[in-house]
């Protein structure tokens, strides 16, 4: 069976999100401020276009920035 387009999205996004945690934590246990900011905002990025791909393939509607 062939996964469909939103299914490989999801996939690959956590793939990125599970990558991103890992480094979040290396940058606090390191004391690096910079790299878990970054890792941080990228997977908190990551978790909402996961969860919009999902909601839309629901057929739910996420509303924008208030």
């Amino acid at each position: 069976m062939r996964d469909s387009d939103a299914d490989i999205a999801i996939n690959t996004l956590n793939k990125l999100i599970t990558q991103e945690l890992k480094a979040a934590r290396a940058g606090s246990c390191q004391g690096n401020r910079p790299l878990e900011e970054c890792a941080t905002t990228r997977y908190n990025t990551y978790a909402f276009a996961r969860d919009k791909i999902k909601g839309a393939g629901c057929g739910e509607a996420f509303p924008g920035p208030a």
